[in-house]
């Protein structure tokens, strides 16, 4: 088989390590593979799987991307410690994606990771998630500084934190990501209850400095931003000129119609939009925010994807309609995704 790419999601099965050593003995007779993601999240996969993958990965000296997703599995330090040695032998990489969340991962094993990077002499794509795991600043602030250290400076640059970091450690993160103006694409999560309004106008100062962006994901839940800090947030993207993508979480946080309607407003403006993703479930808000919504949206004709998730929210499926008035004012419109009460729903026209 002359497979270049190979691509397995296997989270949530019973693979176990058995599973994945079968995987990792077949995995070196595809001579010609380049790009390689596995899924494994919460397969029960132990330090056994995860040493037969490290083997196989050390030994792949074609491969050039490789995704891995291990949200919690069984793994302890050596089990993480044999992959990630095995990545730093890669050096031939150019993309980089990991997912270890909710695995305990601390300042320790972080670093270890941040070191590798250094290694990768042809880089230029990383994806790491660490939502759930015990890092604090200290390590969300190695992970970037060995990023800006990289010798072919990323474009991509993704970081979800779910863990003890706090405005401290956001505004450290703030001042590297700074350093990287040739940013295009900025994931960015603060999914910790230790970020203010300090280190959301750290990240709104940041954004100002990152001129070249085009796409960005902001998941802001669980936070204790205020609605000041939020609107700022927006006002530097809508300072973005060649921002084509956007996407906002704010879901569980307090998000209400008056939040909501100051949103709508600003969105007005933003006139180089092609894609737009809002999630508002677990909020406050009700049909009057999202009509609102749906009229500034209304007024972005050039978009060409929209998705909305109102799921568990106090709305009905009134304000559909008032979408499905508006759906012939998307000249370019390619795709919608729906979500209310926790159902897709389906548009009228």
């Amino acid at each position: 088989i002359q497979l270049q790419s190979v691509s397995l999601s296997l989270s949530g099965t019973e693979v176990r390590d058995a599973g994945v050593q079968a995987i990792a003995e077949r995995l070196p007779e595809l001579k010609r593979l380049q790009s390689v993601s596995l899924h494994l999240a919460d397969t029960g996969v132990g330090n056994t799987g995860a040493k037969a993958l490290a083997d196989v990965l050390r030994d792949s000296r074609q491969l050039q991307c490789i995704s891995l997703g291990l949200r919690n599995i069984l793994a302890d330090d050596s089990g993480f410690q044999a992959i990630i040695e095995a990545l730093r032998e890669m050096k031939q990489l150019h993309s980089v994606s990991l997912d270890l969340s909710c695995n305990e991962v601390t300042d320790t094993r972080t670093k270890a990771l941040a070191e590798g990077l250094c290694d990768f002499q042809q880089l230029r794509r990383v994806c790491l998630d660490f939502s759930g795991d015990a890092i604090t600043d200290m390590g969300a602030q190695a992970i970037i500084d060995r990023l800006r250290a990289l010798k072919h400076p990323s474009h991509r640059a993704s970081c979800l934190m779910d863990n003890d970091v706090t405005d401290a450690g956001v505004l450290a993160i703030s001042a590297r990501l700074r350093e990287l103006p040739q940013l295009q694409l900025l994931s960015l999560g603060l999914r910790t209850r230790g970020v203010s309004d300090t280190g959301a106008e750290a990240v709104a100062e940041m954004l100002s400095g990152l001129v070249e962006l085009k796409s960005i994901a902001l998941d802001l839940l669980g936070t204790q931003v205020s609605e000041a800090a939020v609107q700022s947030l927006i006002e530097r993207i809508r300072g973005l000129q060649h921002l084509q993508s956007l996407s906002l979480d704010l879901s569980r946080d307090q998000a209400s119609d008056f939040r909501v309607q100051i949103l709508a407003t600003m969105l007005c403006e933003f006139k180089q939009l092609k894609s737009i993703s809002l999630d508002l479930s677990s909020t406050e808000v009700s049909d009057t925010g999202v009509i609102a919504l749906v009229e500034g949206l209304r007024q972005l004709k050039q978009l060409q994807s929209i998705s909305l998730d109102l799921s568990h929210t106090s709305t009905s499926h009134f304000w559909v309609h008032t979408l499905d008035d508006a759906l012939g004012d998307f000249k370019q419109l390619q795709a919608i995704c729906l979500n209310s009460a926790g159902e897709h729903l389906p548009l009228v026209g």
